[in-house]
């Protein structure tokens, strides 16, 4: 009779011991994809602090709740000639600026493609020193991905020339501000930001 009653106790108490074991590993993976997910500007709420640099029609961008990359976005519309950009949040700069080895990655998108000229298309800053980047590709009219490793490898120039490892590094140490061109139509037009991330 005692036997009989040990068994399912045994068993009980494995199955819970199971149970919780699962549990603990799900919640540190749950608590790793938050940690990751916090690194992600997303625009799901608002604008998490951007700005929009002055020449555009506003220094505070537009916000979105839908038509984003999925959910939220910021966007801005055209005000001059001169190319504008959005200017990263002091917390995403601070990201940045721990950022050598690691990938910039956001989502750009244009209302129009017509009249396309190029000029620098990310920015980074400690003041004094510019480091810049340009992509391969103009944003599309629908949601268009960029990832650029912060490494001397990538592209990276520096009063126009290509940017050595101590380049990157001093820059980043002091880094005060990022800019990521949201202006690539020589003309009126709308540019969107979504998923600016360093990871």
């Amino acid at each position: 009779m005692s036997s009989r009653t040990g068994r399912p106790t045994v068993y009980t108490l494995a199955v819970s011991i199971g149970i919780l074991s699962i549990l603990l590993v799900n919640c540190a993976q749950l608590s790793e994809q938050s940690l990751i997910l916090s690194d992600v500007d997303n625009f799901d709420v608002n604008d998490q602090g951007w700005h929009v640099s002055e020449v555009a029609e506003s220094t505070i961008p537009n916000y979105s709740p839908r038509g984003g990359n999925p959910n939220g976005y910021i966007f801005a519309i055209d005000r001059l000639e001169a190319a504008w950009y959005f200017v990263a949040s002091p917390g995403f700069t601070q990201k940045v600026q721990k950022g050598y080895g690691k990938v910039l990655r956001f989502d750009l998108m244009q209302s129009s493609v017509a009249n396309q000229y190029d000029t620098d298309d990310v920015i980074l800053t400690d003041g004094k020193d510019k480091l810049t980047f340009n992509t391969s590709y103009n944003p599309g009219t629908t949601w268009t991905s960029y990832t650029i490793p912060l490494d001397e490898f990538s592209g990276w120039e520096i009063n126009h020339k290509k940017a050595t490892k101590a380049d990157i590094e001093r820059v980043l140490s002091k880094l005060t501000e990022v800019r990521i061109r949201g202006e690539f139509v020589g003309g009126a037009d709308t540019g969107g930001l979504d998923n600016a991330s360093i990871l």
